[in-house]
């Protein structure tokens, strides 16, 4: 210990001082309980080495805090720190540790205790995490609210307590939050969730994803997200908060910046008042370090020289001891991957342990007692009556099955009875009512529905297994009290200790393989590099280079991804991937997009050119500008619309909720008529004495409803259809489609006998160039005015048409006139209307299509329309610009500019495989008629298909004509046909119904949001704009559409599988429940025994599963 360094503290308290040390600190402050607790042995080299580390920073903490050297240090003598208010601080948040609780009782308890106190605002108690959360007014320290727990009989600790910084500007009245929740294994546990969520006064809508382990809820701002949490943890689940934000700033862009930082090397109130100290220095929000919590959360907006870099530099700078860390969020898709694996892990350690006792019940029970004949010596062991009447080996598997049935069969008694609870505190309060002063309010009146609303799967496994254990400890009895020379009665507890065996095996591999369900996304988590080579001299100025810059030509740093701030110059090296979404400023390189896009052909890359994260260089160096920084990547994006499509649920998916959640109650309730039934007939004396040997005719029947109970599988009914979309979801991002709205989008695209495509940026490349520009003004140096009003009138805009103007207008000479937009109005599909002051007299300005020029009395000559007709037929877009100086004057065109916009190379081979599959193709466009038709003619769209010169929402209009007229008639068969030649058949008209056809809309400009939203399927390009993407179902993230046809494929493959699921898991129960129940028993003695049907059960949610995940092979 000396040669150590450490402070020993002797019985009376007083502490060694050892030479090598100048600050008094106790052994426990290193953190070595956990390893002296567990023997002699020692730390590992590892823990050497973080030891040593920590006592070089405490020593210069030493060194250079006043505070400790004076002996007012309070670390060491466990004295607790409130943190120190600042003005404007009002509001804390603080956190407790609370040990003791063992129930909703005491959480209720800690609930109204801390309620009293009017300085407390909400409290919101987590049983399963053993803690609470409380906000309360600065005038009401941590320290009291700790008090008022330990008053109560609780024992806590202050863990963390920060300023609130909820602003009341952003107070919205809808609140969306995200929870992860643990422990949900099949539909019944998605029912109960979100019947208890539904509950809590407030909430508006609830979602509840099973295969993705969360939860989303959209409830008033006076509701929690600790509240929501708390009402999931009520039930039994565990839960933790993903998110929380208010609902109309969803997919809003914000500059500022929220992030995380920890500080290392904080031991005393003197160092958390120079941290603080310091952020009060900086043009951020914060919260406030404190003894308790070394982490901060601090929202700024970046810009030079406030960075996260400079953050962090500034906080380990204000002492040598500090070092400031940025915290890395858990994503949703880790936080879900991390639940599956400890369900694994927990289902697979409670089945080796099952495994291990069935062993010897195995050895004991059937091969000692059934298999081996007489005379050998484990049979007559195991055959000799011990107690009573009562075998050796019926005595040895008793407390074996003991053991399995509450030791490891605990886990299916918590998760039974946690969902129970409700149920049974309002049957309590109803009872209460009746007799007390407690208003009938309190309590709803009991309906039908509430007596087949409750339970799950480990309902039935729990009454099943006890059943079976309990009915063979009466057998057991019965054998003990009778005499030895007796005939023995028998038992089922092997057959308990198979149940659970077979349950949990059942269960393991149905975790395994809905873990496997979403490991096409986990894969893409894996795309993204974590460090950069950020170009330090980033403050001069780099224009776009086809040379690449490296660490020879500027210094370059290797930084955490983390740390890079929009703006940052980064350097990619060839074969490596983006550490974030940005444009290319200097070099040329191709990239390999295939893991976003689909598209394996390599993409060439230059100045000016997007890349992305996920995507790999596969050339040379580029140096790119960051435009995205962590959490708005488009990998990321990606990750975070495949994670929430799985929440939007198609109707057949509400048909397997609707199955599941009255599922249990009715086979707990078949269970008893079955019970009955049999009990009935064994009273009658009808059971032979082969049937009654074993137990007794009563016994022989519980194994009817025994069997009952084991072979119903509700999980393989919930997990038919969310397993399918979660698995075609998975596929469909990594053929670059991302489906936005999940299954309901898969059924809606296989319903799509319409497609109808927008012109420009869809089939169109989307980058216009001017091919052609005609001057019609009379006077000189009116072209070159016109050109200037016209480049700043249009220099905002982000119609392709107009960034192609304002490139060729920015590649002429620039006239020194100087010029002032006064005012602009754009007309959506005609173009803009504006008032500009050209050297101080104020010109009108008329740019767009013909349309426009004519509403605003603008004629033609018969040679400007020749001019434009040939231009068109040439599949050019035409501008015209118009001029006038007096407001009661005519305008006079001016110019007119053609603007060519090619046709994407693989719209002709996707438009041919689309009606190869039976669509019919239709255009729409803003465009003149004769440019539509040309464009039209070169991807094989014919003319009449094609619909031109209508505005947004005149293409909505169509689209609702075109629903209203798309109709068809099923393909008549031959049996149809047959049926229908009956003289009298044809008054039903059953054969002859109809069905309306889907129509698809793709587009990617913000004047499509209106088509897209009348559309019954949706679709946006990836290049589109945000509010485009946001009100779409599908997003096609190349920039092309030839992943249209792999969409409607796939939709129609994962619709398929969602029905031939969904049939199996009913069809597969309503086949062997028959069985179980003893039907076909007297038809031949044919029936399941209980083990049997756990397997069987077993296999049922298994299979489920694994036809789901046979979508990525192809099968």
């Amino acid at each position: 210990m000396r040669e150590g360094g450490f402070i020993v503290e002797t019985e009376e308290g007083q502490p060694i001082k050892l030479q090598t040390r100048k600050l008094d600190l106790d052994v426990r402050a290193y953190g070595l309980g956990s390893w002296m607790r567990g023997g002699l042995s020692g730390p590992t080299r590892k823990q050497i080495l973080a030891m040593r580390k920590e006592a070089k920073r405490r020593e210069i903490h030493a060194a250079h805090c006043n505070a400790c050297r004076e002996g007012r240090s309070l670390v060491a003598s466990g004295t607790e720190l409130e943190p120190e208010a600042t003005g404007d601080i009002e509001v804390f948040r603080t956190t407790l540790s609370v040990r003791g609780m063992t129930c909703a009782s005491c959480t209720t308890s800690i609930h109204s205790a801390l309620s009293s106190f009017d300085d407390i605002l909400d409290v919101d108690v987590n049983l399963l995490a053993s803690c609470a959360v409380v906000r309360h007014r600065s005038t009401f320290s941590a320290k009291q609210v700790k008090t008022a727990i330990e008053d109560i009989g609780f024992q806590c600790d202050v863990t963390s307590s920060v300023a609130d910084l909820s602003d009341p500007e952003g107070d919205i009245n809808k609140i969306r939050t995200t929870i992860s929740i643990e422990g949900m294994t099949c539909a019944s546990c998605s029912s109960t969730v979100s019947a208890a969520l539904r509950e809590v006064s407030g909430v508006d809508q609830v979602v509840v994803d099973v295969i993705g382990n969360k939860g989303v809820v959209v409830h008033a701002k006076g509701v929690t997200a600790e509240a929501i949490c708390l009402a999931v943890e009520g039930v039994g689940y565990g839960a933790a908060i993903i998110s929380s934000e208010p609902l109309s700033f969803r997919g809003t862009e914000s500059f500022e910046r929220t992030v995380k930082i920890t500080v290392s090397g904080i031991y005393c109130h003197e160092c958390v008042s120079k941290l603080n100290r310091y952020l009060a220095l900086l043009p951020v929000k914060s919260t406030q370090f404190t003894t308790q919590s070394h982490t901060t959360t601090i929202k700024y907006t970046p810009r030079e020289p406030l960075t996260i870099r400079d953050i962090l530099k500034g906080l380990s700078n204000v002492s040598p001891e500090f070092q400031a860390v940025l915290v890395r969020e858990t994503s949703l898709n880790d936080r879900s991957k991390d639940i599956q694996k400890r369900e694994v892990r927990m289902l697979l350690t409670h089945w080796i342990m099952a495994f291990v006792f069935t062993i010897p019940t195995f050895v004991i029970g059937i091969v000692g007692m059934v298999i081996l004949p007489p005379g050998n010596i484990l049979h007559e062991f195991t055959m000799r009556p011990t107690w009573g009447a009562a075998k050796m080996g019926t005595i040895i598997i008793w407390p074996i099955a003991t053991v399995v049935q509450f030791g490891v069969g605990r886990l299916f008694y918590e998760r039974a009875f946690a969902p129970m609870r409700p149920h049974t505190r309002r049957l309590l309060r109803m009872a209460l009512s009746r007799d007390t002063k407690i208003p009938k309010s309190v309590s709803r009146p009991l309906t039908w529905r509430y007596f087949f609303n409750f339970g799950s799967m480990d309902l039935l496994v729990v009454l099943s297994t006890t059943v079976a254990y309990f009915a063979s400890l009466g057998m057991l009895i019965i054998d003990a009290t009778s005499p030895s020379s007796a005939e023995s009665v028998g038992s089922y507890f092997d057959s308990s200790v198979f149940l659970i065996m077979f349950i949990l095996l059942g269960r393991v591999l149905e975790a395994y393989a809905k873990s496997r369900t979403t490991d096409a996304v986990s894969l893409l988590g894996q795309l993204r590099a974590e460090n950069a080579l950020l170009v330090e001299d980033n403050s001069a100025e780099l224009g776009p280079s086809p040379e690449g810059l490296d660490a020879n030509h500027r210094k370059t740093t290797n930084v955490p991804v983390g740390h890079l701030e929009k703006g940052d110059l980064i350097i990619v090296p060839p074969g490596s991937l983006p550490p974030t979404d940005g444009i290319i400023v200097a070099g040329l390189t191709t990239f390999d997009e295939s893991s976003l896009t689909g598209e394996s052909r390599p993409v060439r890359k230059g100045p000016g050119d997007e890349v992305f994260t996920g995507t790999t260089n596969l050339l040379g160096a580029v140096t790119i500008r960051i435009t995205t920084t962590t959490g708005e990547t488009m990998l990321e994006k990606i990750m975070r619309a495949v994670s929430e499509a799985s929440g939007h649920k198609a109707p057949i998916e509400k048909l397997a909720e609707s199955l599941t959640g009255v599922f249990v109650p009715v086979i707990v309730y078949l269970a008893i008529i079955v019970l009955t039934i049999w009990l009935a007939v064994a009273g009658v004396g009808v059971l032979s004495s082969r049937e009654s040997k074993s137990g007794g005719e009563y016994f022989f029947a519980i194994e009817f409803a025994i069997a009952t109970l084991v072979v119903a599988c509700p999980c393989g009914i919930g997990l038919a259809v969310p397993c399918a979309n979660a698995v075609g979801t998975g596929l469909a991002a990594r053929e670059g489609i991302l489906a936005t709205t999940g299954g309901e989008a898969f059924i809606g695209a296989t319903k799509v006998g319409v497609l109808v495509l927008d012109k420009t940026g869809t089939l169109t490349v989307g980058k216009s160039t001017v091919t052609d520009a005609e001057n019609w003004s009379k006077l000189a140096g009116d072209m070159e005015k016109a050109e200037r009003m016209v480049l700043e009138i249009e220099r905002g805009s982000t119609h392709p048409l107009a960034q192609g103007l304002v490139t060729y207008l920015e590649s002429q000479a620039q006239s020194p006139y100087r010029i002032e937009i006064m005012s602009t109005k754009e007309s959506a599909g005609r173009g803009v209307a504006a008032s500009v002051a050209l050297d101080e007299r104020l010109v009108d300005v008329l740019i767009g299509n013909v349309a426009l020029l004519t509403e605003n009395g603008v004629t033609l000559s018969s040679v400007q329309n020749e001019l434009l007709r040939q231009w068109s037929e040439a599949a050019k877009s035409v501008v015209l610009v118009a001029l006038r100086s007096n407001p009661s004057s005519p305008y006079v065109l001016t110019a007119a500019y053609a603007l060519a916009d090619p046709p994407r190379e693989t719209t002709a081979s996707a438009l041919a495989t689309l009606r190869e599959m039976g669509m019919q193709i239709k255009m729409l466009s803003g465009d003149n008629i004769l440019t539509a038709i040309a464009v039209a003619k070169m991807v094989g769209i014919p003319a009449e298909n094609v619909i031109a010169g209508v505005s947004p929402e005149g293409k909505a209009h169509i689209i609702r004509s075109l629903q209203q007229s798309s109709w068809t008639r099923p393909r008549p068969s031959r049996l149809r046909s047959m049926i229908s030649a009956v003289p009298w058949f044809h008054q039903f008209d059953l054969w002859r119904c109809r069905h309306r056809l889907g129509v698809m809309f793709v587009g990617d400009g913000l004047n499509d949001s209106v088509a897209l939203a009348a559309a019954d399927v949706s679709v946006a390009m990836g290049h589109g704009s945000q509010a485009t993407l946001a009100g779409s179902d599908f997003v096609l993230l190349s920039s092309t559409l030839s992943s249209l046809p792999a969409l409607i494929k796939l939709s129609k493959r994962i619709t398929r599988r969602q029905k031939l699921n969904l049939g199996w898991a009913c069809v597969f129960n309503i086949v062997c429940l028959p069985f179980a129940a003893g039907v076909f028993y007297p038809a031949g003695g044919i029936r399941l025994t209980p083990v049997w049907s756990a397997v069987i059960m077993a296999c049922s949610s298994l299979s489920v599963v694994c036809s789901s995940i046979a979508l990525r092979w192809g099968i």
